[in-house]
């Protein structure tokens, strides 16, 4: 594998660095102290082309390299290109691996909360480690599944993605794992392993 850059890379590299470096610590440990979600570094990000769909020329991008998924969004339910993708069809899942993220990083937050008060955690933390491995599966499970047999190509890099995210189900303790320590510990059902 070869694993060298070139001058696309570093064009990347650069564009989003130029984007990032807008957003000093400041910026960030404003975020964190008042809990809110980054809105303009994503709408810098999105502005600047690195947020968003990609999809090559031949299969429908009207000579655009990124489609905006608000541009797609204010589309309403029409069909996008003459492939009929609707809306729909897109956002749901979105939507709901949104969801599944931000209920992963609700229960973390408690977790992060409960250990700095000092006050057990195990629960919440392991019940954070489940459910953001399994929203980050499902997310890059659907962005293979919305890709159909280009989600295997490497060109579009979700398989590489899928193949990441699995890592994050079983290690360092597994799914299973989790539940028995939940089933045990929460629900006071007898040990099962």
């Amino acid at each position: 594998m070869d694993f060298s850059t070139n001058s696309d890379h570093e064009a990347i590299r650069k564009g989003v660095a130029d984007v990032v470096r807008r957003f000093g610590d400041d910026y960030w440990l404003q975020r964190d102290e008042d809990g809110h979600f980054p809105t303009e570094f994503h709408r810098a990000m999105a502005d600047g082309g690195w947020l968003g769909l990609t999809m090559p020329e031949e299969y429908g991008d009207l000579n655009r390299s990124r489609i905006d998924v608000q541009r797609i969004a204010k589309m309403g339910r029409k069909a996008v290109d003459s492939n009929a993708i609707f809306i729909d069809d897109l956002f749901h899942p979105s939507a709901e691996r949104w969801m599944q993220l931000e209920a992963a990083q609700l229960i973390v937050s408690k977790a992060a909360w409960l250990y700095d008060h000092r006050q057990a955690c195990g629960a919440e933390a392991n019940a954070g480690k489940f459910l953001g491995a399994r929203a980050g599966f499902d997310a890059c499970l659907q962005a293979v599944m919305t890709f159909g047999g280009f989600g295997y190509a490497k060109e579009y890099h979700v398989e590489r993605l899928l193949r990441e995210v699995t890592v994050t189900r079983i290690a360092p303790i597994t799914e299973q794992l989790i539940l028995c320590f939940i089933a045990e510990k929460v629900l006071d059902q007898p040990k099962s392993y």
